[in-house]
């Protein structure tokens, strides 16, 4: 989690998203570990925001149960809220009306780029993960992940919170287009990667 909250913005791909860590306690009953704010340059009151939930475990049936928490609160008309922010200059209180996504990439990935960190930074070399693969598999997990949402909404007869999904799903899409190249060079590690 701490890797992932320090490099995201150094993705390619999320380079208009701003992490906020939350709480323990938003982690614990909320199952949110990060908001994730997407930065509109044509329209900077805009607000788009992603809950995420971490998870670097293979476990399918605790990615299951990550997952059908998600898709049962879109089945009762209702998205996740974030009471505490960890105090950040700029984050507010109490964000509501989110939707959870489960992002993560499976522990031998972890690893590698843990070691590769480590190994770099020992070097004294900088270290660069703009263009690691670890963020295109997170893309496209929350694409595939918002669709989902966006068909489980419009199956309940919910447009408002389908369209809520739609925005956020536009976002991404617009950052996976704009870094096409890449994504074609990962897109296939994904069905290698266990967590996804």
């Amino acid at each position: 989690e701490g890797f992932l909250y320090t490099h995201i913005g150094e993705s390619k791909i999320f380079k208009d998203v701003i992490l906020h860590k939350t709480s323990e306690f938003d982690d614990i009953k909320n199952g949110v570990d990060f908001v994730a704010e997407y930065q509109n340059p044509d329209d900077p009151k805009s607000y788009i925001a992603l809950a995420m939930d971490a998870s670097f475990s293979m476990s399918q049936s605790l990615i299951d149960k990550k997952m059908q928490r998600s898709i049962a609160e879109i089945g009762a008309n209702k998205l996740s809220k974030v009471k505490y922010f960890q105090f950040d200059e700029g984050a507010e209180e109490e964000r509501v009306g989110m939707p959870r996504v489960v992002v993560g990439t499976d522990e031998d990935r972890t690893r590698s780029l843990l070691q590769r960190w480590h190994s770099e930074k020992s070097m004294g070399m900088e270290v660069s993960f703009e263009e690691d693969p670890v963020w295109t598999i997170m893309a496209l997990q929350i694409k595939e992940q918002l669709k989902m949402f966006i068909e489980e909404a419009n199956y309940h007869k919910q447009p408002q919170l389908a369209s809520i999904c739609a925005k956020y799903l536009k976002a991404l899409e617009i950052s996976l287009r704009v870094n096409s190249e890449l994504v074609d060079r990962h897109v296939s590690l994904m069905s290698r990667d266990m967590t996804s």
